[in-house]
């Protein structure tokens, strides 16, 4: 994307489906809600190489679906390699925690000056992600794409033109 006009892609998907698109330099994404891409150690934060995690899960945790098969017949914990704590999972964001820092970061130093922000596929309802509708300048033109009306409560007006 030399040519490219994209400031930043903010996801909530955490299938890491973003980062399959090898057009779109990693630095472009930001993974709102983490991402089951990646893993780490919730106490520490020391990232874990995916497949070196995904090889852990294999050999550590009791495959409950297909008790008979080669997995082991009792999970134990996957300890972080810097720690040594059993905290070690996908770097996902679970319900009441922090947001990773990079969306506050960057988020603050992309929307002062964003002439455009597409939204696809929202509901508008997750906070702080939806905050980037209303954080941008007045500005700054906003492109809804999605099957129902969303926003409305964050200022999204669906009836006035702009001329």
């Amino acid at each position: 994307l030399p040519d490219s006009k994209l400031t930043r892609i903010y996801t909530q998907n955490i299938d890491g489906l973003d980062h399959q698109c090898t057009e779109i330099p990693k630095q472009k994404i930001v993974n709102v809600h983490g991402s089951i891409s990646q893993a780490a150690c919730e106490g520490c934060g020391e990232g874990m190489d995916f497949d070196d995690f995904c090889r852990a899960v294999e050999t550590h945790i009791k495959d409950i679906y297909h008790p008979e098969g080669d997995g082991p017949k009792e999970s134990k914990p996957i300890l972080c390699n810097k720690c040594q704590r059993p905290l070690v999972k996908p770097k996902t964001v679970l319900f009441g925690r922090s947001l990773p820092p990079e969306f506050f970061e960057l988020s603050e130093e992309d929307l002062p000056t964003l002439d455009l922000l597409i939204v696809a596929g929202t509901s508008l309802v997750v906070s702080p992600a939806n905050s980037l509708v209303y954080r941008c300048p007045r500005s700054t033109q906003r492109v809804i794409v999605n099957q129902e009306p969303v926003g409305e409560e964050l200022g999204v007006d669906y009836n006035s033109s702009s001329g």
